[in-house]
Formats: C-alpha cells, sequence, structure tokens
C-alpha cells in the first residue's frame, strides 16, 4: 500500500518523502490505517516505495495483495482525477463499509482497479459496501488481463465478465503505456472469448464523464454473426471435446431420441437477446429446451424456468451472474421462447405456450452446416440487442 499511519496524520509515499525522511519517522513506527499494526516502509531502488504488514500479521482489509503494476496505477489514477480537478483521497477507508477504495474522489464515487482475479461474491461484497456509503464504484481492470486476439474479438476471464456494466462493457486502464481500453456491447463467443467494441483513449484525454459513456456505436451484427456461425461450426464438428456434465447430460437426452447431439437443430446454438446469462454453451441449453417443449408442451414460462434452475442446482447446467446488469438466466430463457415464438415455431394462449410444428433434427452434419448457413445469410430471426 502506498500510504501508512505516522503519529495520527496519515502519510503518502507519493508526496515526495526523501529516503532519510522516512527512515526517520519510522524510528517511531508506521501503522496501518485499517488495522492499525505496524508496517515497513519498502523504499527499495527497483520497485515503487510502499509499505507492507509483517510476514505473520493478516490485515483484516479483503484487498488483494498488490503488485508494482497495481501500485503504479493507483498512483497514476489518484493523479489523473487530481489533475482534473477532483477532489481525491489515496487508499481511503470507509469505517461503515469496513473496506479500503484504491481511490475515492469524496462524496461522489470509489474507484477500484482490479490487477488478481477475485470471486463474483467478493464483487458483490465490495459494491454493496460502497453502496452503503451512498458511493458509485468504478471497476476499473488491469490491461494485462485482456487479450486482444483480433479485431472485436478479445479474451478476457468469466471473472472479468463479472463486472460488465452498463451496455455490457469493460473498463481496463495500463499504467506502463497510460492508456485506459473500455470494451462496449460484449457479446460472449464461449466461456472466455468476447466480441465487442474497442475504444482506446490515452490517460490525458480521458475524463470522467467517458468511464460513464454508454453510447452505442455502429452496427457490426454482420460481423458478429459470421463470428457466431465460425463458433456453431465448431460445436458441431468438435462437440466430442466436452467432457462437461452440461454436455453428458444432453447427449444422453438426444441419444434416448435417436438423435445425434452433433445434428442439434438449426434453432439451437443462436444468440438471443441476453443469452450471455447462462455460462453453459448455447447449442446445449437451447436444445434442452426444445426437448423440453417436446415433452412438456403446454408449458408456462415460470414452469420452464423451474425446471432450469433444478439442473442448475444438481450442477448440470451453470449460470452467469452480473451484480452490474439487469437480468437473468431466466431473461436467457424467455427472450429465446420469444425468439421461437416470433419464428413460428411457438404459439402463447393465456400464458402457455404450444408447440406449432416439429423441430427438425437433421440426419447429417453436412445438412446441419447448410442450414445453420441459411439461417445466417437471412440475417437471422433471433434478437441481436
Amino acid at each position: 500500500m502506498l500510504t501508512a499511519i505516522h503519529k495520527d496524520r496519515k502519510i503518502s509515499m507519493l508526496d515526495g518523502w526523501k529516503r532519510e525522511q522516512i527512515t526517520e519517522m519510522n524510528k517511531e513506527s508506521f501503522t496501518c490505517p485499517i488495522c492499525s499494526c505496524i508496517v515497513i516502509p519498502k523504499l527499495g531502488s527497483k520497485k515503487m516505495w510502499h509499505f507492507a504488514h509483517k510476514d505473520n500479521e493478516d490485515c483484516k482489509d479483503d484487498s488483494e495483495k498488490e503488485s508494482y503494476y497495481h501500485l503504479l496505477g493507483k498512483k497514476q489514477l489518484f493523479r489523473w482525477l487530481k489533475d482534473l480537478g477532483n477532489e481525491a483521497e489515496l487508499e481511503a477507508y470507509l469505517p461503515q463499509a469496513k473496506q479500503r477504495a484504491d481511490v475515492l474522489i469524496i462524496g461522489k464515487a470509489a474507484i477500484e482497479f482490479q490487477c488478481a482475479t477475485i470471486s463474483e461474491e467478493l464483487v458483490v461484497k465490495r459494491s454493496n459496501g460502497y453502496m452503503s456509503e451512498r458511493l458509485p464504484v468504478y471497476w476499473i481492470l488491469a490491461d494485462k488481463r485482456v487479450r486482444r486476439l483480433k479485431e472485436n474479438v478479445f479474451k478476457v476471464s468469466s471473472y472479468d465478465l463479472a463486472m460488465m456494466g452498463g451496455r455490457e462493457r469493460l473498463i481496463f486502464f495500463c499504467p506502463l503505456s497510460m492508456v485506459f481500453r473500455t470494451l462496449s456491447n460484449i457479446r460472449p463467443l464461449s466461456a472466455t472469448k468476447i466480441f465487442a467494441q474497442e475504444k482506446i483513449i490515452p490517460l490525458k484525454k480521458m475524463d470522467i464523464a467517458a468511464l460513464n459513456d454508454v453510447s452505442i456505436q455502429e452496427d457490426n451484427n454482420k460481423e458478429f454473426t459470421a463470428l457466431w456461425l465460425s463458433e456453431k461450426k465448431k460445436w458441431r464438428l468438435h462437440s466430442f471435446q466436452y467432457h462437461s456434465s452440461a454436455y453428458r447430460y444432453v447427449k444422453k437426452i438426444f441419444s434416448m431420441h435417436s438423435h445425434s447431439l452433433v445434428n442439434f437443430p438449426t434453432i439451437c446454438g443462436v444468440p438471443s437477446n441476453e443469452y450471455f446469462h447462462i455460462h453453459t454453451p448455447s447449442f446445449l441449453w437451447q436444445s434442452w429446451v426444445c426437448f423440453y417443449i417436446q415433452s412438456c408442451a403446454p408449458f408456462t414460462r415460470d414452469e420452464l424456468a423451474s425446471a432450469f434452475i433444478r439442473l442448475v442446482d444438481n450442477r448440470v447446467f451453470s449460470i452467469r451472474v452480473f451484480p452490474f446488469l439487469h437480468g437473468s438466466y431466466k431473461s436467457a430463457l424467455f427472450n429465446y421462447v420469444n425468439d421461437l415464438q416470433r419464428m413460428g415455431w411457438l404459439r402463447e394462449t393465456d400464458g402457455y405456450y404450444s408447440r406449432l410444428q416439429p423441430f427438425q433434427f437433421h440426419r447429417s452434419t453436412l445438412k446441419a452446416l447448410e442450414e445453420d448457413e441459411r439461417l445466417s445469410e437471412e440475417g437471422s430471426n433471433f434478437s441481436l440487442e
């Protein structure tokens, strides 16, 4: 950490202290602003000066262990906010929330510069802590956590996806190159691969308003559809590489009905609106939905959702939780049902859905690929909002 307490005064390593001054003050010890344990000033020549707890002491703060990258990022974000005229505090401890913000814009917002992997539960806990202080929080991820695979295609962890904000957006920052990277209108292609619109903004040209920018950029659904079609082809040709419980479960259902999983209906494995709330690949859970409709129609939305969540509880399917987005796995299920209804596969009467025609299970993989291509060329009737 970059701050410590000395004689009831908060000391920051960013305040231009000389080595001799810090060494002299250390004779009366520095303490942690949170746990009040003695901390040691680290004044090496290779790493940024900082304070550290003794190895056998545990601080009650649940922040990550700090690397040089993290310390440098906090330093630059703090100075950036100050240069913009904000009243900011580095490593501000909030007693009511019992947590420390990397940078606090006093009375306005908290900044978290996240370099390490943390759980969705901790993201929710810390975000709720800031809410208890009536402070919005900006989760800014370390830019080293994202990898650009090609134009508009990136690799990120499922943990980072949990931090998506409005318009399915993530914010990254690199303290080495001093640039922000925003990825917006994110649409997952797989568990860790996403399609997104990228914007690179130098630190000197970034402002607070840009952190809230949820404007929609150019329409690139055609490019996304082509990439999705490529992923769908992989599902058909390489699904045998899957070993998940969802794959085994759905494959068994196909076998019971004398079908091959690789020849799943073309209307399965599609990017219906809000599909990403379900972590399981869409060709698996949407195939299950079709079998459910085939055996349980007429049905209601709630009945479908109840059957699905039972499989989640039994660790067959898995879902994603997004603390900062509206919607849930129900949104994914219900939007898929809406698409099937719009395409003429289902009819709704007084809240009950019934099937209008049998789902088409392909007899060959070649035929399945041809139908996938045809649906893609039609632009599909699925909502890609």
